[in-house]
Formats: structure tokens, sequence, C-alpha cells
């Protein structure tokens, strides 16, 4: 059978092809609509090539010797992107340098992004970025510095506080802190983020003195997490604690720190059992102290978040045999 030999393409030599090396090279060429195009002028000759690393640091107070200070420090600290082959530093430093850098010339701090922010700081930065009068921003900018040397005072008395404890058993510091709400079963499929699952609430008593917290825990059967239930964890916790003063005793002292929520802590049952205390002989003396709004990170937070990365990785239904492994493990103890 005589067959004829089969066609070959010859892609290069298409039209569309060939339009399309012209194009990209920057010739005359024929466009699809027959309307002829012109070269593209040639770009002017460039000068030498300057290393954008050299000129960042002949001029270190330039933004692009910021960049290059981020960029490096990213790269180096992170660990996990690479600087490109034309941004490579002359000489080779390490992270710290960057780092002090950061610290001495711009007075940047390091950290990850806030997820729980001020409400007032936010309010302040929006008031900021939307006005354009220059008394104005001076104004805010003075609101906003009073305002920040009041929650760094209230962190200052509160590692006064614990210097203190530590020292004076007859001084006792507590940070309370109520978590958020632990729901079980701790199942992971789909439908149960459509399903109505039990809550668990665990409240958190840390001795600052001895340094440890305890975690009291209890289900939405048992109780709710309103202001009566908050003071009488808190007593259970101090009635079982502490002993009642004898006669002749040294004096005893307690201060309470926590947040300024009104319908926990800030209220008139609570300082109804604060008074208790004293009444009944467990302290001679109660301070409630709060930290500033928005700026209220207790040590009960770092508790908190103990157990929220280990609770990824444990296998448990319920929130209290969850802790319970937890607790053999670190300074916690469930009641």
């Amino acid at each position: 059978m005589n067959r004829g030999k089969k066609r070959k393409l010859k892609i290069d030599t298409w039209k569309q092809t060939v339009r399309k090396h012209q194009r990209d090279a920057g010739e005359a060429y024929i466009s699809s609509r027959n309307v002829p195009k012109a070269a593209l002028s040639q770009p002017e000759e460039r000068g030498p090539e300057i290393s954008l690393t050299a000129w960042a640091c002949d001029h270190p107070d330039s933004m692009g010797y910021r960049a290059m200070c981020a960029f490096f420090f990213r790269n180096v600290s992170a660990n996990v992107l690479k600087p490109p082959e034309d941004v490579t530093p002359i000489c080779s430093l390490e992270d710290m340098v960057y780092h002090d850098i950061f610290k001495s010339k711009f007075n940047l701090r390091f950290g990850l992004p806030r997820s729980d922010t001020c409400s007032y700081c936010d309010k302040l930065f929006m008031k900021l970025c939307s006005t354009d009068d220059a008394n104005e921003k001076k104004k805010i900018e003075i609101e906003s510095e009073i305002h920040h040397r009041k929650a760094e005072a209230g962190y200052k008395t509160l590692k006064d506080d614990t210097e203190t404890s530590k020292l004076n058993p007859n001084y006792v510091v507590l940070c309370t802190d109520l978590q958020q709400v632990l729901f079980c079963p701790n199942l992971t499929h789909s439908s149960v983020f459509y399903q109505r699952q039990f809550s668990t609430y665990n409240y958190a008593v840390h001795n600052m003195g001895e340094e440890n917290a305890t975690m009291l825990l209890w289900h939405e059967a048992m109780a709710h997490r309103g202001s009566t239930e908050i003071a009488s964890a808190l007593l259970f916790y101090i009635t079982n604690k502490y002993s009642r003063l004898k006669a002749g005793e040294e004096r005893r002292k307690l201060v309470v720190w926590s947040d300024r929520c009104v319908g926990q802590n800030n209220n008139w049952k609570m300082l109804t059992m604060l008074r208790l205390l004293v009444l009944e002989k467990f302290f001679t003396q109660v301070e409630q102290k709060f930290l500033t709004s928005g700026h209220s990170f207790l040590p009960c937070d770092r508790d908190f978040s103990l157990i929220d990365d280990k609770k990824k990785s444990l296998k448990y239904l319920f929130p209290h045999s969850g802790l319970l492994s937890l607790s053999r493990r670190y300074p916690i103890h469930l009641k």
C-alpha cells in the first residue's frame, strides 16, 4: 500500500510564533490584525551597577538600610527564606547585630502580631490615622502615652508584689482569670461544628509566691460563670489553702490581681466575699487590684496558653482528663 509521508509540524515558522519572538525582542512586527507595529526604542546606557547592600551600608539613615535590616534579620532568625543571589551581603553579620540596630536606632520591638488588642489603643490609632491636624495628632499621642504609662505602672506594681510575696510568706499574691469555654467531647470531625457541645469552665488561681497554678473546673450542669460562681470558686480555693489566724499570730495580707471584667471580678459580690475573709480571720488585710483594661496580661494567660498548646497533642474526650494528664508534668493542680 502506498502511503503518503506524514507532514512534520514546524511551529517555529508559524506566523504567531514569529510575531511573538519579534515582539518580545522589541523588533518591528505585524499584529494579528495586520497593523504594523514599530520597534521599541533602545534603552539608554546605564552606569555601573551599585550593590543594594553596599549602598544601604553607606547610608545608615536611609529607608534602604532599614529594609535591608528587616530583610536579613527575618531570613537569619526564621531560617526559612534565603536572600537572592543579587542581594548577597558583602560582610557576614550575626542576627544580634540587626537586633541591636533595631532597638537602638529605631526603638522597635520584636514579637508576633496580637489578636487580642486594646480597644482604647485601636480607637486612638484610628483617630490618629483619620486626622491631618498637627495639634490634634499631638493631643492623641499624649493621650496614648498616658494610657501606656498607666499600663506599665500596673505591671510594675504586679512585679513588686510578686517579689514581696516570694520573700514574705504572710504576703499572699493571687492572680485569677477565667479561661475560654472548654467544649466536650473533644472530637475533630466536621459535624461537631454544627452540633451543641457540653461547656466546661476553667477558673485559674496562680499563686505568685509559690509559683504554681490551681485550676478549678465545673461544667454547665453544675453552675454558670457569673460573679457568684467566680467568688465561690475563689473562696473555695482560699478556705482549702489557708487556715484561720489564731490569737497572737502575725498579720497576713492578701492581694488579688485580675482584669476589670464587671461580670466576674469588679463587682460588689466579690468585694463582699473578700470582706468575709477578713471577718472570718483568714487574713487581716485584703486588697483587690486591677490591671489597665486592654493591657491585662496575667500569669494565668501563660497557664492557659500551655493548656491550649498541649491539648492539641493530647487525646482526650473531656477537659478534666486532659488537664489531669497535663498536671503530671507541670505545676498545675486540679480541684
